[in-house]
């Protein structure tokens, strides 16, 4: 509840004190001095550094909300960020996963929605349309406390954050080509959620990927594959029918995980590698699953319409 603290402070801060530069305060006069966002409340979890001037329990919350993303995104992708030398030392039993020390992923959680755009509008004046952010050139991602922002945006911009600092990355991902995997994986990271015991990602079931097959199967929207790898970030995002674009990505980044017992998930992982670090093309992928992208296109048709079944990934807990 109130992040870590010495054993002996726990009474008191249950009671609505708080220890503050040598000397117990209210919760109140606390509050009033970590009003502003430059003075707010720093909570640290294992892998995450959080600023906030809402609370330190929202601050806590939202860490323990990090560090399930991090650690499921971690057994997932740990050939994104770990070399081949490294997985195999793991499967040895001599290394460890995320072994190489890090810095910490840095957020920044404002009071409210009003905060959040004061803050972030002149760097960004579209940021009102936002519930969280990450900016990649500061390396913070930003979200506020508020029904407007739900769990599924904060682990779509964590996911982000992830990708891009895990590992040294290119400059500017996806801005000339291959963007749709990267708002694809962020989409299919967003559908955790814990069902029985599990945390759960993706399936049929997922709001994203029932858009996707409604766009497919009613709307008979698809841009093929082929075209697709060579949107950019512009392209992609200045598109009449960006809804449409991010149902399909959401739409196919399931197909590859889950397909044929999770066929091509490993070239999803190599994909976004290349991609992330900047040596894709256009026809990445397709060597990658070693298909075609008309074959995939079909695979993919056939997928959405014909499978009854709600593949997912369950982790237990």
């Amino acid at each position: 509840k109130f992040g870590w603290l010495p054993k002996a402070r726990l009474q008191r801060y249950e009671q609505g004190e708080r220890y503050l530069a040598g000397r117990w305060i209210s919760t109140e006069e606390d509050a009033r001095r970590h009003a502003d966002i430059s003075n707010g409340w720093d909570v640290e979890t294992e892998h995450y550094a959080i600023r906030t001037n809402h609370s330190i329990e929202a601050a806590v919350a939202v860490g323990e909300k990090l560090e399930t993303l991090y650690r499921l995104w971690s057994q997932l992708f740990i050939r994104y960020y770990c070399s081949q030398s490294d997985v195999i030392a793991l499967f040895d039993g001599r290394a460890k996963p995320g072994a190489v020390a890090r810095p910490k992923f840095q957020i920044v959680l404002f009071r409210d929605r009003e905060d959040y755009n004061r803050a972030l509008r002149p760097a960004m004046p579209n940021i009102g349309i936002s519930t969280g952010v990450y900016v990649e050139r500061t390396r913070r991602a930003h979200f506020f406390v508020g029904p407007e922002c739900d769990d599924r945006t904060l682990y779509h911009e964590a996911t982000h954050q992830l990708f891009h600092e895990s590992r040294p990355v290119a400059p500017d991902v996806g801005q000339k080509a291959n963007f749709w995997i990267i708002e694809g994986i962020a989409m299919f990271m967003e559908s955790l959620r814990q069902e029985d015991g599990f945390h759960v990602l993706g399936g049929f079931d997922d709001e994203r990927v029932y858009a996707a097959r409604y766009r497919l199967l009613h709307d008979s929207f698809y841009v093929p594959l082929g075209e697709l790898v060579d949107f950019g970030m512009d392209q992609f995002q200045k598109d009449p029918q960006i809804a449409k674009l991010y149902s399909q990505s959401a739409g196919l980044t399931n197909f590859l995980v889950f397909h044929d017992g999770g066929r091509y998930r490993d070239a999803v992982v190599l994909y976004l590698l290349a991609v992330y670090t900047g040596r894709a093309d256009r026809g990445s992928l397709a060597r990658l699953a070693s298909a075609g992208y008309a074959d995939l296109d079909a695979q993919y048709r056939e997928y959405l319409a014909g499978n009854d079944e709600k593949p997912s990934i369950e982790i237990e807990d």
